[in-house]
């Protein structure tokens, strides 16, 4: 059986578990490094102790994504007054760090709860000016509608009737008897002749807003009572 390769480093003692064992931060990497009950008990571990340590890398397949090293021997460098100083140096930065990440996130977020939010039918057209056609579901999805509004699919039916979107198109869907059919996609265009684009989306449109036909009709199973405010 071949051994594992070992390594050495120094090692701050970072938090202990209630069972004894412990875990520490590797100098210089930052990777936690995980320190076994019995040998935790033998060297008397605390936080804030500094240690010379050989380790190898975690064999637990469970917790070596969090803690890829574990540690076989300890040497107590220095007890906890110095050792803590060393362990509130080696995180400053990084604590630093998480408290400006908060800081810049809850800013984000409180602009962008005072910033004044469009009508929705300015949202539906802006998001149509962008494709050459859309199904409902394409810009429900992508226009949130909220508190107070009436849902996406009333406003682009208004917009239609408005003649603010020039076109709209039935998908039916048949069950093959012939004695029924219902609609199953109904799709908007801003542009009349949109629906002979069969990439379904302007040249100079980016990737991200193409839409295909064949990505937009779902199966239906055998539900055909569908009203217009869900036709997709």
């Amino acid at each position: 059986m071949t051994s594992q390769q070992t390594f050495t480093g120094q090692i701050t003692v970072s938090f202990m578990l209630d069972s004894g064992a412990a875990f520490s931060v590797l100098h210089g990497v930052g990777s936690n490094v995980y320190i076994p009950v019995h040998i935790a008990k033998a060297e008397e571990v605390s936080v804030g102790q500094l240690y010379d340590v050989q380790f190898i890398r975690n064999p637990s397949l469970v917790n070596s994504g969090r803690t890829p090293y574990m540690a076989q021997h300890l040497q107590l460098i220095t007890r906890t007054e110095s050792a803590m100083r060393a362990y509130k140096t080696a995180f400053a930065a990084e604590e630093e760090d998480r408290r400006t990440f908060a800081e810049r996130r809850q800013a984000a977020i409180a602009a962008a709860a005072a910033a004044p939010v469009k009508p929705i039918d300015d949202r539906i057209m802006e998001f149509m000016n962008q494709c050459a056609y859309a199904s409902t579901r394409a810009v429900r999805k992508a226009v949130d509608c909220f508190p107070g509004e009436q849902p996406v699919s009333n406003r682009l039916l208004a917009l239609f009737n408005m003649g603010k979107i020039h076109a709209r198109a039935d998908v039916r869907t048949s069950d093959g008897t012939k004695k029924k059919d219902y609609v199953s996609v109904r799709l908007w265009a801003v542009n009349a002749n949109a629906f002979g684009d069969t990439s379904g989306c302007k040249e100079d449109e980016p990737p991200k807003a193409e839409f295909k036909l064949s990505a937009m009709v779902p199966d239906l199973g055998d539900d055909t009572d569908l009203l217009a405010d869900d036709w997709d």
